[in-house]
């Protein structure tokens, strides 16, 4: 089955709201690097140790009007702001993408 992504919680306690929601709604879920992602809270680097909260294509519009509903909108529903341009270089030569955002 195809899975989409929504959200990318920050936090265990976020996880665990986000999926309440989700599951006292009857929307399917998984969440991508559940474990994984508490074990290496380290650097983190999308698709490794970063918890993503993917449901299927058909029930993604019920999803984030649920969490929107919940005042948690998710990420691709936020407006994204361009980093300054000063910030963009020392990030480029200090180890890149090493500086979380």
């Amino acid at each position: 089955m195809t899975m989409v992504p929504i959200l990318q919680p920050g936090n265990p306690a976020y996880l665990a709201l986000v999926e309440s929601v989700l599951m006292a709604n009857g929307i399917p879920y998984f969440v991508h690097s559940r474990h994984l992602g508490g074990l290496l809270p380290g650097v983190q680097i999308s698709h490794y140790n970063v918890c993503t909260v993917m449901v299927p294509p058909d029930a993604r519009d019920d999803a984030v009007e649920v969490l929107k509903e919940m005042y948690f909108a998710p990420q691709s529903a936020r407006p994204r702001k361009k980093p300054p341009f000063l910030r963009v270089g020392i990030e480029y030569l200090f180890a890149g993408w090493f500086i979380p955002g």
